[in-house]
């Protein structure tokens, strides 16, 4: 049997193993984070991807089983979302998990209901003014699984959100959200999330360069890294 790879498959997985030799070469005055950067021509005007001491964030079992559960208590309706935030506590869904998951469904967009005797989260005045500040939306949002692992678009405007959410220090249940509300991609949102929590702020932001939304690539071997769309 044989098998055919397209450039377009290949391409990526060549590229996250250079940045990740470039990286462990690299050195910047952080100490214990190195960041290569580039702008190689052609599709990928700009690459980033950092590789800390420690291990690449990973979810725990709790947080898979947790996002899994939120996943589920999440309906779509013509791209719009409604996030069932009593029914996430009611299986068993820890309280500031589901919290965090909420303001990303609300950043999103999204609509979040509860029940009697359950208090909805509602956004902070400086996701408000996130929120508010994303507009004029560029890019793609999707979802693609390849034998080398997952690859998400997320437009300006998710990427903007994503970007905030890192620099504000929220966790991986807000980040989901967002990602789950761009690109529908349900269980691997977590996983990307993580990795998304391991590249940071400032790659993105770098990968973003050109204000069209980005490409979040997450290698099976748990190698993260973007580029520009």
């Amino acid at each position: 049997m044989s098998i055919t790879t397209s450039k377009r498959q290949i391409r990526p997985i060549l590229l996250g193993l250079l940045i990740t030799a470039l990286v462990t070469t690299a050195s910047v005055s952080q100490p214990g984070i190195a960041l290569a950067s580039s702008e190689p021509s052609g599709s990928h005007p700009s690459l980033a991807t950092l590789q800390q001491d420690a291990a690449i964030r990973t979810l725990s079992a709790e947080e898979g089983n947790s996002l899994e559960l939120l996943t589920q208590a999440v309906t779509r309706e013509n791209d719009n979302l409604t996030f069932d935030y009593a029914k996430a506590l009611s299986a068993g869904v820890d309280e500031t998990f589901a919290a965090d998951y909420a303001r990303g469904i609300l950043l999103a967009g999204g609509v979040v209901h509860g029940s009697p005797g359950v208090k909805v989260p509602t956004l902070s005045v400086s996701d408000q003014e996130l929120r508010q500040s994303v507009r004029a939306c560029l890019g793609r949002n999707g979802v693609e699984n390849y034998w080398w692992g997952h690859q998400l678009r997320i437009d300006s405007c998710n990427t903007q959100l994503v970007i905030g959410l890192l620099t504000a220090g929220a966790g991986i249940s807000a980040l989901a959200a967002i990602i789950t509300a761009a690109t529908g991609a349900g269980a691997v949102a977590g996983t990307v999330a993580a990795a998304v929590l391991t590249v940071g702020a400032g790659a993105v932001t770098a990968c973003n360069m050109y204000g069209r939304g980005v490409f979040l690539n997450h290698l099976w071997t748990g190698t993260p890294f973007c580029w520009g769309q």
